[in-house]
């Protein structure tokens, strides 16, 4: 007699236990949206020395999926150029350099706290020289829609 009312209430308290299956919400979600953009990740700019120009605007944007995009100005006297290219980046072994991939000739930039310097363009890296430092101006957010969000709308 008493195996029923104990047997009752496990399965009672059994189905009363969400699980994330049983929620229908998806875990992965939920983990990104606790999860903040790396400190690295954000938009660097600022002006670089040339050997036949006046300078070079650059503009970096590092995204935490590890994809960039590199816009080039180079500022002459009859007219600027521009180029901008887009791409993936990787990590090199020091873990304080990046490395774009051979669409942006693979230049790499040391990241620091708010900067990230630029090497020289023969691969060397530039020390602590200023002329070679950008600033980082942007932070990058990761914005959801809110149809991405597990929670529904009550009405």
């Amino acid at each position: 007699m008493f195996k029923f009312p104990a047997l009752a209430t496990a399965c009672l308290l059994a189905a009363c236990t969400a699980t994330p299956a049983a929620t229908g919400a998806p875990q992965a979600d939920i983990a990104q949206a606790d999860m903040a953009a790396p400190a690295w990740a954000g938009t660097y700019a600022g002006t670089l020395p040339c050997a036949d120009c006046e300078g070079i605007q650059i503009r970096l944007t590092l995204q935490p999926d590890l994809h960039y995009t590199l816009s080039q100005t180079y500022l002459r006297a009859g007219g600027n150029r521009s180029a901008s290219v887009n791409g993936q980046f990787y990590w090199t072994d020091e873990g304080q350099t990046v490395q774009l991939d051979n669409y942006a000739d693979a230049r790499q930039f040391q990241i620091g706290p708010g900067f990230a310097q630029a090497f020289r363009l023969d691969g060397s890296p530039s020390g602590n020289d200023a002329r070679y430092r950008l600033q980082k101006i942007h932070r990058y957010k990761i914005i959801r829609r809110p149809s991405e969000y597990p929670f529904k709308k009550v009405s």
